[in-house]
């Protein structure tokens, strides 16, 4: 009994070596820059800004300002379907993308929790047969009025 009690703490005591062994060395990180076997762009392979003259953020700015006015659209729809007015009766004051400082988008209410992270959005001012009325939205979720609005944390 006592010898294969031995036994089987040594089979024990080696079995982690084993393993180890079956493991290998590990390998260096992909991008190790001191390992030879990753091969580095040399400078003159390294490639060109594909968008030099600046085109491509054209085309994002005009993006964002297709958003800007897509979310615009959604609350000129919201306030005539919720005040039942015409078309006529709403003003566009002021159509944005801004960066809101939390979940609450700049319309916080009580007692409900909110993310604690920036979020990316819009801000919408009509007014609305005289009354100023505020929208705002989540990037890419449609707006909502906001009775009590704050300020974003910035503009984009």
């Amino acid at each position: 009994m006592r010898h294969r009690t031995l036994r089987t703490m040594l089979a024990m005591m080696a079995l982690p070596a084993l393993l180890l062994a079956a493991c290998g060395a590990p390998e260096p990180a992909p991008d190790d820059p001191d390992d030879p076997a990753v091969d580095q762009p040399q400078p003159d392979e390294i490639p060109e800004d594909p968008d030099p003259d600046g085109t491509a953020r054209d085309d994002e700015r005009a993006t964002l300002e297709d958003e800007v006015r897509l979310a615009e659209r959604h609350a000129v729809e919201l306030a005539i379907e919720e005040y039942e007015v015409d078309l006529a009766a709403v003003t566009v004051v002021e159509a944005e993308a801004v960066v809101w400082p939390d979940g609450a988008l700049g319309c916080p209410q009580e007692g409900e929790m909110y993310t604690q992270a920036l979020e990316d959005g819009f801000r919408v001012v009509l007014d609305v047969d005289g009354v100023e009325v505020h929208y705002h939205a989540a990037e890419p979720d449609a707006p909502f009025r906001c009775d009590d609005p704050q300020e974003p944390a910035e503009r984009r």
